[in-house]
């Protein structure tokens, strides 16, 4: 048997769907793996209201290391009358099982409680997100102490390193960084929406200037502006098939479509039916409904560039040659 921690989904997108969870605290006798829980607190949030407020001391089976007591002014007299671990756990375990945990650095109050849980012999899953995640994502400079943060964002701590009180102080710092969080990661998604349009701008303009360079160039090219789309295997590289057209200013395409004005065909025998289809096939009912597309052979496409390069020796000469 085993009890697994896992870190829940904490994006904004998730934490907006999270309405109904639970916020839970701890306070030990020390913070070794010998020591145990003292006090626990969990708060029940359904639909995102408080709905319960559960809190108990716990009578521990070491003694509190003065350090503790120091934190949280927890006594062993105090402890001597409270339930055994044991006791206490069924009611934890109806008011944790399937929700998500909410804590600041929970980690550290799942550790214990999960040891606990597994000396009982209970098998479940523990998820939780840690406000101290949030926080750091949110508020990036200072200290990320549950005390500090509620100090710095206005929060009553009420009576800080006790269990109810710390959970409550909790509950409101996670509703102010889920707020946070949602804000922080629209401006970012703006702030990528923006960057995206720029690049797009810069590429569109870039095509076009070279789209203007090349029609300057190639002006007394045939092909100019026609539109290319290759398919299959070819006895030369593919890329060095593809780079000819920039000598005759045409233009590659990826798909076929309805200006397609040229479909060179490769060795197609070793291509599946659906990538068969996804060139040749639709080339082939468009020509049946009489778009003008001329399929080539990999020699018919070189010779067609030779022939249109040789049209470009004869236009510069009759340039020069002109008065």
């Amino acid at each position: 048997m085993d009890v697994e921690v896992v870190r829940a989904p904490d994006n904004a997108k998730a934490l907006e769907r999270l309405h109904s969870y639970v916020v839970l605290d701890t306070e030990t006798t020390g913070k070794s793996s010998t020591d145990e829980i003292v006090e626990i607190a969990i708060l029940t949030v359904t639909n995102d209201k408080i709905t319960d407020e559960y809190s108990t001391l716990i009578k521990p089976t070491v003694r509190m290391s003065p350090m503790a007591q120091a934190v949280n002014g927890i006594t062993d007299a105090e402890l001597e009358t409270a339930p055994v671990i044991d006791d206490v756990l069924p009611d934890i375990i109806d008011r944790i099982d399937g929700k998500i945990i909410i804590g600041h650095n929970v980690t550290f109050d799942l550790r214990f409680l999960a040891r606990a849980l597994r000396r009982y012999g209970c098998t479940m899953q523990l998820s939780y997100v840690d406000t101290v995640t949030l926080s750091r994502r949110c508020y990036k400079s200072g200290s990320h102490k549950l005390q500090d943060m509620a100090t710095r964002l206005g929060i009553d701590p009420g009576h800080g390193h006790r269990a109810l009180d710390d959970t409550r102080t909790t509950k409101a710092l996670y509703d102010k960084c889920a707020a946070m969080l949602a804000k922080v990661e629209a401006e970012a998604a703006l702030q990528r929406e923006r960057e995206q349009r720029e690049t797009l701008a810069r590429i569109e303009a870039d095509l076009k200037r070279r789209k203007e360079e090349q029609r300057a160039s190639c002006w007394w090219s045939p092909l100019l502006d026609k539109k290319f789309v290759f398919t299959g295997d070819f006895l030369t590289y593919r890329s060095r098939l593809e780079s000819l057209l920039d000598e005759v200013g045409a233009d590659l395409c990826t798909m076929v479509d309805g200006g397609t004005n040229y479909l060179v065909c490769g060795d197609l025998s070793k291509l599946p039916e659906w990538a068969r289809a996804r060139k040749a096939g639709i080339a082939d009912i468009r020509i049946a409904s009489g778009q003008p597309i001329t399929k080539l052979t990999e020699g018919q496409y070189i010779d067609l560039i030779r022939q249109t390069l040789l049209q470009k020796e004869e236009a510069t000469t009759e340039e020069d040659a002109t008065p």
